[in-house]
């Protein structure tokens, strides 16, 4: 695909990009594969909805099914005080310079063929062409147990790479991007540096991939369809409650399911600038290698009261249209040369939330 955009002319390249980076919107917003489909967006509103409502109730107010109710409900869901923010404002340039640029660079990952292109690959040079060939799998058991070892061991992947961009130094640089976001909402989950990005994409993909290396050397061939198209209750989880993780709406789960899944409000945990709350929650969907390692935090009632976002350093000097670039090309990019080679921070560059170790850092 890049080497199509590099043999035409510039004309022709810009026009293949758009092209490419619409069709990548397109998915974005009417794929139901996306948490931003304009369909679970819907369902977002819904369910923060009856949250508000059940809190209202709480405080005696009756329901109304009127238009003024909506509007409020609506005024509830989307504030605008919120995504008309100048850090909202970073978050949509984050986002589609995320479209733009990632849909040109690394097209392949970021679709179905491409990603399962990729993984056979890794087979081939591990076991070789021979194993790789074996016909795929129609049982149901063999299938579901490599859905689910799939599932365990990329959530772990995840686990271990979230950890590892907390504790050491030079990652954080492209780690804290993420948390640098004082307001969260569902286009926050793609603030992010792509590089980080990136070596998630392979990461997880490289671990499935070894999933399936391991079942082909004892003559199994999984297919993938089961995981791909998602175990049922996984895609139910992720779709009502994923846009919840980056969000103002606070959404728990009993304490009795949080030591497995991961709720957003653990998330929103996760994101929190009280010193209490710093580098808890890495889990995605599971929790249970937060509680396996110590890192768990199941939030109360007492948490949600006055939870702030962010990282400590000011982030102004990255609203801007320029500033977004020297984030991903320049800045980013020093910090890490920086913390690698011995300096604690570059010269040029605002000191930010260490995310080190709770330890290294004091309340104020």
């Amino acid at each position: 695909m890049l080497t199509e955009l590099i043999d035409g002319s510039m004309f022709t390249l810009v026009l293949k990009t758009l092209n490419m980076s619409g069709a990548f919107l397109w998915n974005f917003f009417f794929g139901t594969g996306s948490r931003l489909f304009l369909g679970w967006i819907g369902l977002y509103f819904l369910v923060g909805g009856v949250i508000y409502w059940r809190a209202e109730s709480a405080k005696g107010r009756e329901i109304s099914f009127s238009w003024t109710a909506i509007k409020e409900t609506f005024a509830y869901v989307f504030p605008r005080n919120i995504y008309f923010s100048k850090s909202s404002q970073l978050d949509f340039k984050l986002f589609f310079f995320f479209v733009f640029f990632l849909n040109l660079a690394f097209f392949e990952f970021e679709n179905l063929s491409g990603q399962k292109g990729f993984m056979n690959s890794i087979i081939v040079m591990t076991i070789g062409s021979a194993n790789a060939g074996i016909p795929a799998s129609t049982n149901f058991i063999t299938n579901l147990s490599f859905s689910l070892a799939a599932l365990l061991v990329s959530e772990l992947t995840w686990f271990l790479i979230h950890w590892a961009s907390h504790r050491i130094e030079w990652f954080w640089e492209f780690h804290k991007i993420h948390h640098s976001a004082p307001e969260l909402h569902p286009i926050s989950a793609y603030r992010f540096h792509f590089a980080e990005g990136l070596l998630l994409t392979l990461a997880v993909l490289v671990s499935v991939a070894l999933v399936k290396i391991a079942f082909l050397v004892f003559g199994a061939n999984p297919s993938e369809v089961m995981l791909m198209n998602g175990l049922p209750a996984l895609v139910a989880f992720s779709i009502i409650v994923g846009n919840f993780r980056h969000s103002h709406i606070w959404l728990h789960f009993p304490k009795s399911v949080c030591g497995i899944l991961m709720s957003p409000a653990m998330h929103q945990i996760h994101h929190s600038v009280e010193l209490k709350h710093r580098d808890k929650n890495y889990g995605f969907y599971l929790s249970i290698y937060d509680w396996i390692l110590g890192s768990l935090y199941i939030p109360n009632k007492s948490d949600q009261k006055n939870l702030r976002f962010g990282v400590d350093a000011d982030q102004r000097h990255l609203h801007s249209n320029i500033g977004v670039l020297k984030l991903t090309f320049i800045s980013t990019p020093m910090e890490v040369f920086y913390k690698i080679f011995g300096q604690t921070k570059s010269p040029s560059l605002p000191a930010g939330r260490s995310g080190i170790r709770p330890d290294k850092d004091k309340v104020a």
